[in-house]
């Protein structure tokens, strides 16, 4: 088995130097022109999930004003709580019916992040 020695000139590191920093320049350019405010606030949704952990999920067997039961455990409701179906859309509290499946967040042990599993 033969061994090369990398080349060690000067002018290589500088070289192998130059191109990383470009490299990293295009990639930081290309993110901050690229990057929008969808991008930003699905960035902001996903650290916001690893700060609570891991959802709680289950199916819906009650569904009140100020707390809803999943399967028959009660769940009092956050007062920043976020409702919303898989695909992002916006949900109100009224769309949160018996038998529909849920993932949800607790935060101070209260639903603070919910999204709703329709049927298809």
């Amino acid at each position: 088995m033969e061994f090369y020695q990398a080349p060690t000139s000067p002018i290589f590191g500088h070289r192998m130097l130059r191109s990383h920093l470009l490299a990293g320049a295009l990639l930081a350019f290309l993110g901050v022109t690229a990057s929008g405010e969808i991008v930003n606030h699905v960035w902001a949704q996903s650290e916001e999930k690893m700060q609570l952990g891991p959802p709680l999920e289950g199916q819906i067997t009650y569904a009140g004003l100020s707390y809803i039961e999943v399967e028959k455990k009660s769940y009092s409701l956050h007062p920043k709580v976020s409702i919303t179906a898989e695909n992002g859309q916006p949900l109100e509290m009224n769309q949160l019916q018996p038998g529909l499946g849920v993932q949800f967040w607790l935060k101070e042990g209260a639903m603070y992040r919910i999204i709703a599993i329709l049927p298809r």
